[in-house]
Order: structure tokens, then sequence, then C-alpha cells
């Protein structure tokens, strides 16, 4: 599945496309899916058709008078054309681009099947500390091996409190301090609690009913696979333009539950 990105005169919006969607009409005309707005009408009315086939995403130019910008050059009116990930169409003053949003599971039409299977799945708890490899760590100092080449005192496990790490911290409402001395499995066990919580939501959101609506208003609320929308909430910021920050998208699903979950109990335990 691909993910279509516009910006250009104060415009910055997003739509996805999945292979065998009809074509996404892209031009001046206000009947177009996609309408951009260019008072020097370098843009025509319908001036760009774009589809995906076979997860690649094609053009055809619609216009008979304005061609666009390719990536290897200007492409003429009624030629076609294929923008790759990484790759720019530019329409006048606007920038075309393309990104790739995680292919979803089986089940990724449940998220309450995915919370299941994660919850249940053969990982190392997170109380037990591992290093790296998965080696579980021996506690009992009569059964290790403490020669002299050991690096006593030490353990290549730990995670450094980086600036990246200390930013995390923060935003998880935590101080260096406390998770000083943590491992890579330890940490990593913070990041699978972080993403259980978030799928919880979103299965609970799903299974109340509560309906679908344009990812360009909340992508955390509308029909993206859940793959797609745990990319966004968590690594997906910047490059998901034309939707709201995570932040407040994940607070207006929350706002969802607490308007439609009988058990009010849930409001407490999410008001700050």
């Amino acid at each position: 599945m691909l993910q279509l990105r516009i910006v250009g005169n104060g415009v910055d919006v997003s739509r996805t496309l999945a292979p065998g969607d009809p074509p996404l009409i892209i031009g001046r005309d206000g009947d177009c899916h996609l309408c951009l707005p260019d008072p020097e009408r370098n843009v025509s009315r319908r001036h760009l058709g774009i589809w995906n086939e076979g997860d690649v995403l094609h053009f055809q130019v619609l216009s008979v008078v304005n061609g666009v910008e390719g990536p290897t050059g200007e492409v003429q009116p009624g030629m076609r054309g294929m923008l790759h990930i990484g790759e720019v169409v530019s329409i006048g003053s606007y920038a075309l681009t393309v990104h790739e949003l995680p292919v979803p599971q089986p089940d990724d039409g449940d998220p309450w099947a995915v919370l299941e299977r994660e919850s249940s799945g053969s990982r190392t708890p997170a109380y037990e500390a591992t290093r790296p490899g998965g080696a579980i760590v021996d506690d009992d100092p009569f059964t290790q091996d403490w020669g002299f080449d050991s690096g006593f005192g030490t353990d290549p496990g730990i995670v450094p409190i980086t600036p990246q790490v200390e930013a995390l911290l923060r935003g998880l409402g935590l101080t260096p301090g406390q998770l000083s001395g943590q491992t890579e499995a330890e940490i990593e066990g913070i990041g699978r609690v972080a993403r259980a919580l978030a799928v919880g939501m979103l299965a609970l959101h799903q299974r109340i009913g509560a309906p679908s609506v344009d990812p360009a208003l909340n992508p955390l609320k509308s029909s993206w696979p859940l793959e797609a929308k745990l990319q966004y909430l968590f690594a997906l910021h910047d490059s998901a333009g034309g939707v709201p920050v995570a932040e407040a998208a994940l607070r207006e699903l929350i706002a969802d539950l607490q308007a439609l979950l009988p058990n009010r109990g849930i409001e407490d335990a999410t008001r700050k």
C-alpha cells in the first residue's frame, strides 16, 4: 500500500492508494479528488491521474496544455510515467512524493486478534534480565565464569542513556535515573508495553463500532491497517503530511472511547 503526499502553496495533504483502487484525479477543478488551487493556472482543471498498480505508482498527464516535471525530466501532455519511492513529480509549484505503508498481516483487520496473538506469543518476559543474543543471565555467583577477561562490573547489554533515549524517557514521564542499568531486552519490553497499549485502544475503538473517518482527519480512526496506524503513531510523524500530529490523533481516539463506552471509569484512567 502506498501513500501519496502533495505539498505546495500552503497545501500539505496525503492519500492512501491500494492496488486496484480507481485512479486519483488531481487538478485545479473542484470536482477533482484532490483540488490544487493555482491562480497562475499552471495547474490544469484535470491535470493528472494517478493510481497504484502492483504497489508501483503510475500516472498519466490528463492535461492537453501543461505537462509535469518527472524524475527524469518533463512528461508531456498525454504521456504516462511511474513514481517510485523517494522520487518527486512536480505540478506547477506542487511537489508529489510517495511513501510505502506497511503490508498488513492476515488478521490486521481485527486488532483484537493481533492483541491476543502478541499477548500469547512466546517472548522472553521483560522481568528476566538477558544478555545480547537472548541468553538468560544467571544470578547465582557460584555458577558464573569469573575469568579475568570477564569485564568485571560491566555488562555489554546495558543501554547507554543517549540524548535520544533521554528524550524518549521524558515523553514517557520518566527520568534517566529510573532506567539506568537497563538492558536492551528491558528497553524493548518498554516498547512492547507501549505497542500493547496502542493495539488495545485501537481494538477497543473498533470493537465499540466507532465509524471510520478519512485518514486526513485522523489516521487512527480510519480504515488503515493496524500496522500502518502503529507506524504513523510511533514513526511517521514527519512523513504523514496532511494528517494530525500523532498525539492529537490519539487523544481524539481516547475521547471517543470516553464518550462511547458505558463504563465511565476509563475517563478517570485516561485523564491527566
